[in-house]
C-alpha cells in the first residue's frame, strides 16, 4: 500500500502553481503528455513543480519541472518543460476565423552509465498551428526530438542513437 497522489496547488485569476502529483499535457500530447488511465494500469503524472501563468485572456504559458512516475516509484530521469499559446484570433478581435498558434520544449537530463557514451540530454521542441472557419477546422503539429538510444524495460535495444521528427496532421468538418 502506498498513497498514490498527493499536491498542493495555488490558484488564482492568472496564476497556478502546483507541487506534487500532477498531468498535464501540451499541445495534442505529441511532445508532452502525463494522464492516467486506470483499466489499462497507465499513470505516468510527474512528481515535481508546474506554474501556469495566463498574462491576458489569449496568452497562455506553463512550466514544470520533476520525475516521471513508474508504479509507485520514480523514474531515473528529470524532466523539464515550457509551453506557450496564443489565441491570435482572440488577441487581434478577428471574428470570422479562429486562429491558434501554440509552441513546446521538452528536455530530460538522466546521468546513463554505460560503455557507450550515450546523451545524458534528450530535448524535443515542437510548433503547432490550429485554423476553424465556419464548420472546418485544421491543425498542425511539428516536433523534433535530438539523438537518444532505444531501450525496452531498462535495457538497451541498440548502441545506435536515433533522432526523430514527427508531423500530425488534424483536418475535418462538423455540423
Amino acid at each position: 500500500n502506498g498513497v498514490a497522489n498527493y499536491y498542493l496547488n495555488y490558484k488564482n485569476e492568472k496564476l497556478d502553481v502546483t507541487g506534487g502529483y500532477f498531468y498535464d499535457q501540451f499541445g495534442s500530447g505529441l511532445i508532452f503528455r502525463s494522464w492516467e488511465e486506470r483499466q489499462l494500469g497507465v499513470n505516468n503524472a510527474i512528481k515535481g513543480v508546474r506554474i501556469k501563468y495566463n498574462p491576458t485572456d489569449y496568452l497562455d504559458f506553463t512550466a514544470f519541472y520533476g520525475q516521471q512516475r513508474i508504479g509507485f516509484e520514480l523514474s531515473e530521469g528529470v524532466l523539464q518543460g515550457f509551453d506557450g499559446n496564443i489565441d491570435i484570433s482572440r488577441g487581434l478581435s478577428i471574428e470570422s476565423i479562429d486562429i491558434k498558434m501554440g509552441a513546446s520544449y521538452v528536455a530530460r537530463y538522466q546521468d546513463i552509465s554505460s560503455q557507450i557514451e550515450l546523451p545524458s540530454n534528450v530535448i524535443i521542441v515542437g510548433g503547432r498551428l490550429d485554423v476553424a472557419k465556419g464548420n472546418f477546422y485544421g491543425a498542425l503539429e511539428v516536433a523534433s526530438k535530438s539523438k537518444d538510444a532505444l531501450f525496452f524495460e531498462g535495457q538497451l535495444v541498440s548502441p545506435k542513437l536515433y533522432d526523430g521528427t514527427a508531423l500530425q496532421l488534424n483536418l475535418g468538418y462538423g455540423q
